[in-house]
């Protein structure tokens, strides 16, 4: 009986030197029913050159071109070309271990999961700098809103069954954030979640030139895009009030950042200033940034159950900005400096330790100094 036919997406745009090393971690999968379908999206190197070279050698793959559309266009040609009972995503300059296919696809089965994350290498080139990995004992519903709104919502990393992609595609409007837009409705529809301990996706964090390697105003809206859409399409209360902190921080940035480099329309910038206007009373500034990125941070703690070193860092620099520009309520104020002593930490890098013994130790002068300077930056 012939095994299932898995679907491998890849999205090409400039990456010739990365491409050959992909390829060859797909061909080389142990489960041999795949097809790799590959979109040129309008390449002005030789990715395409390449991509056609490995077509020649394996039937199993697919070499779509097409004009450059972004990488939700990419993504959305490749899922109406692919005909898999079950979905992974590999970006190009990535490569992936041979049995990830295999096993995914075994643990699904054995399971009745509809969506199986994995964990990450994180490389810089041929180096291991770090990694990804999941805690296998979570339930569904945790493993849900850790990695649809917390940590780890990269398409690549996880397999999908293919009813899960039935009626989702990407917003063509986007050219970033595409994880982002499609993240609430597939942990919705996702009846079962189940993570694995191997880490079998080799991540190059450097983005080697590609569209998300400078962010600005425009990717920030993107993102606020994305996040509001996926809090529309997420029916978990838990779920929503992540991605409300998320959305009003993506709004914040954008705000700002378009400040400086003005890649927003007058249209863009004025919608998201609407909104950011009818849901915060903070009023716009770095201030109101540091805010929304510190209630995400405590947020993330409480549904972990520990205070990050994130949450500590956001609350200190918090406390500092409030001191010049105050935006918080006496009650608010007092929480955070609780927070602030109670977690006194000697972990943190030497700015961070200097700027919490000036907040324990009421070393005004210090804090504020450091509250102007995250205002001017």
């Amino acid at each position: 009986m012939k095994d299932d036919l898995a679907s491998i997406l890849v999205s090409v745009y400039n990456k010739e030197e990365f491409l050959p090393k992909c390829l060859e971690s797909l061909r080389n999968q142990t489960y041999k029913n795949i097809e790799i379908i590959l979109v040129d999206d309008g390449s002005t190197d030789d990715s395409l050159s390449v991509c056609k070279q490995f077509e020649e050698m394996d039937p199993r793959i697919k070499v779509i071109h097409q004009e450059n559309q972004g990488l939700c266009g990419a993504r959305n040609t490749s899922l109406q070309n692919c005909s898999g009972d079950y979905i992974f995503f590999v970006d190009p300059d990535d490569y992936v271990d041979s049995s990830l296919v295999k096993d995914t696809i075994s643990a699904m089965k054995n399971s009745n999961a509809d969506m199986v994350l994995f964990g990450v290498n994180i490389m810089k080139g041929e180096k291991c700098t770090g990694g990804r990995d999941w805690n296998v004992n979570l339930s569904s519903d945790q493993l849900k809103i850790i990695s649809g709104c917390i940590n780890g919502w990269e398409l690549w990393g996880r397999a999908y069954r293919r009813n899960l992609w039935s009626g989702v595609l990407f917003n063509p409007e986007l050219r970033t954030s595409e994880n982002v837009y499609v993240t609430g409705i597939l942990m919705e529809k996702a009846k079962k979640v189940i993570a694995l301990p191997k880490r079998y996706y080799y991540w190059q964090r450097a983005p080697h030139g590609s569209i998300v390697q400078t962010r600005k105003a425009k990717s920030y809206r993107d993102e606020w895009i994305g996040w509001k859409h996926s809090k529309d399409a997420n029916s978990s209360p838990l779920f929503k009030e992540i991605c409300d902190k998320r959305i009003m921080m993506s709004a914040t940035t954008a705000l700002l950042k378009n400040k400086k480099d003005k890649t927003l329309t007058k249209a863009q910038q004025n919608e998201i200033q609407k909104y950011y206007n009818t849901h915060s009373d903070i009023p716009l500034g770095d201030a109101a940034a540091i805010y929304y990125r510190y209630m995400k941070e405590i947020l993330v703690s409480k549904i972990s159950g520990k205070i990050s070193e994130k949450a500590i860092k956001s609350a200190l620099k918090l406390y500092a900005v409030n001191s010049v520009q105050r935006i918080l309520s006496d009650d608010e104020e007092a929480a955070l400096i609780h927070l602030i002593i109670l977690h006194r930490t000697n972990n943190l890098h030497a700015e961070y330790k200097l700027l919490q013994n000036a907040i324990i130790h009421s070393n005004s002068f210090i804090y504020k100094l450091v509250g102007i300077i995250l205002k001017l930056k």
